[in-house]
């Protein structure tokens, strides 16, 4: 692939595109065709009129970036072709023929640097900055972190491929990894960039009496004492223990990066503090718009809580604490819009398809290799993983803990033979034990990747189901429901996260059952019914509404075309 893919201005709409490819001279009637094709193509693919569609590159490549194979129903390949010559076409019309070049410019400097690189990824990775700067006279010692934020702009403007932010990041981390090798000692290291979702501070980087003060706190919280009169009624299982912890982290954070030193943080009393509760309460606020979020209410009942039975501080200095908790309740009944948004795509049963035979053909495509690679396990391990949240819908947490021995029995003998799967209630979030049979399909799937993949994700898994590279544990909760969304995505382009798997089995059982709520309240393990009913009655009403619609009034409409 081209890495120095890229359109430069004035922005002109995909109709002007098409005219300017007509008009062109020197290509081939046979380009000519292709590139006029594809342009109107992937306008129709993006369900857009021609002369709707821009050329901006920071507006068209969020576009393109949406834009997947499966959904689309073409290869992949196809749809790289087409966004290879969608690029040729708009560099034909925005570009003047002496200014056109299909290899990119390249200084014999910088020509050099890549070739050193020891992996060719590196010297992927570092190629559009080698052309970026080649072009500008910029030599390499000369790069530092005001070039690639120009380099950064550059991409944002003019390239329809890359995400800007993440080619600077992976430039950045491959730039100095060359200095920390030892290969470029005279190089500049360059700022990592830092993602909007690590703003908070690390814990260790606060005074140690702050971290001591905590630790005291979460072992109080982590251990009943039925003789103590504040004592916690029951004990917090350790991910809410780690959860508190972060909590914390996020509300000294937010001080910090509102103007108050860290040094002045040395307990948590200092984020019981009236000002302070206010400030961090404004920092949250503001960063969502001025609107309070159940996780931001989450937050202050932990502070509240700090403040009641860690800090005791007496109840005149308590009740505006407990005033400004209660203003930040957000009252929500059913599901989220964006949990909405993401269910709807499954009304079309086109998807829930695809989600379904996405385990059995990924396995397929792996088992299909001669050596099978550790990417291939990987894809295996993600199909397994969204294969057992199909029959078994449960949290990210207890999927990404499970462990093979303790969690999953198996029954049965020959081909009968499946497992089932066995978490007690005091490892799930709600108390309520997991306890469901796995299909023989996903038995077989499950056997195939102890048996053939596993030991390729980890050298040292242990005992755990999805297992760390590194075989020191089972690998975090959150990262692996990241994995798993990225992996659909990919795959069959569907926007999913792990927990959406629990609102689709009861949004699956409902349309083919409606009013079942207490058969889904069961299996997802809700406590409540009315839990159940919350989630699901506004979708229930929407498909009444579609059974209305194809049962009544298209009888209606139909008797009246016959009169």
């Amino acid at each position: 692939m081209n890495q120095h893919t890229e359109i430069a201005a004035p922005a002109l709409t995909f109709t002007e595109v098409l005219q300017a490819v007509e008009s062109a001279t020197g290509l081939s009637d046979t380009r000519r065709r292709d590139l006029l094709s594809d342009v109107a193509t992937v306008a129709r693919w993006l369900d857009r009129s021609p002369a709707s569609v821009n050329t901006d590159a920071a507006s068209l490549r969020p576009l393109l970036a949406g834009l997947q194979h499966v959904q689309i129903g073409v290869s992949a390949k196809r749809l790289r072709n087409a966004i290879s010559n969608l690029t040729a076409a708009i560099k034909i019309a925005t570009m003047a023929p002496s200014a056109r070049r299909r290899t990119p410019f390249r200084t014999p400097a910088w020509k050099a640097r890549l070739a050193s690189c020891a992996k060719d990824w590196d010297s992927h990775r570092l190629a559009g900055l080698a052309t970026f700067c080649s072009e500008r006279g910029i030599e390499e010692g000369d790069v530092n972190d005001a070039v690639v934020l120009a380099y950064r702009d550059h991409l944002d403007q003019e390239n329809l491929r890359k995400d800007p932010d993440k080619a600077c990041k992976m430039t950045v981390q491959t730039w100095n990894r060359l200095i920390d090798q030892g290969t470029a000692p005279l190089l500049h290291r360059l700022t990592p960039s830092r993602s909007d979702k690590n703003w908070s501070i690390p814990l260790s980087e606060f005074p140690e009496a702050l971290q001591a003060d905590l630790e005291r706190w979460l072992e109080r919280l982590a251990t009943v004492d039925l003789l103590s009169e504040g004592g916690p009624p029951k004990a917090l299982r350790p991910q809410s223990i780690s959860n508190v912890r972060v909590q914390v982290r996020h509300a000294a954070s937010a001080l910090v990066l509102s103007g108050l030193p860290k040094e002045d943080i040395q307990s948590l009393s200092v984020l019981a503090e009236l000002q302070h509760f206010r400030t961090i309460l404004r920092f949250f606020l503001d960063r969502n718009g001025g609107e309070p979020t159940t996780w931001l209410h989450g937050l202050v009942s932990k502070l509240v809580a700090i403040a009641r039975y860690h800090v005791k501080l007496p109840t005149e200095e308590l009740d505006p604490l407990v005033a400004m908790k209660a203003r930040m309740k957000v009252s929500r009944d059913g599901l989220t819009e964006k949990n909405k948004a993401r269910l709807g795509q499954f009304e079309d049963l086109r998807n829930v398809e695809l989600l379904v035979q996405l385990p059995p053909s990924v396995a397929a495509r792996a088992q299909g290799r001669a050596e099978p690679s550790r990417w291939d396990a990987l894809d295996v391990m993600y199909a397994l993983a969204v294969d057992i949240l199909l029959a078994v819908p449960m949290r990210r947490s207890n999927l990404a803990a499970i462990d093979v021995d303790r969690h999953i029995v198996w029954r049965g003998h020959g081909a009968g033979r499946y497992a089932a799967l066995m978490i007690p209630g005091n490892e799930v979030k709600n108390g309520v034990a997991i306890e469901g049979d796995l299909p023989k399909e996903t038995s077989r799937l499950l056997r195939i990747y102890l048996d053939r993949y596993r030991h390729l994700v980890s050298g040292n898994p242990g005992y755990w189901l999805f297992p760390k590279a590194s075989g020191s544990g089972c690998r975090a909760s959150g990262g692996l429901a990241t994995q798993v969304s990225q992996f659909i995505r990919r795959e069959i382009g569907l926007e999913m996260n792990a927990h959406l798997f629990r609102h689709l089995a009861g949004m699956l059982y409902l349309m083919r059952y409606p009013g079942q709520y207490e058969v889904v309240r069961r299996m997802l393990g809700h406590k409540s019914v009315e839990t159940t009913i919350s989630f699901y009655t506004g979708l229930e009403s929407k498909w009444a509404l579609k059974r209305y619609d194809e049962n009544i009034l298209a009888d209606l409409r139909r008797a009246d075309d016959t009169d």
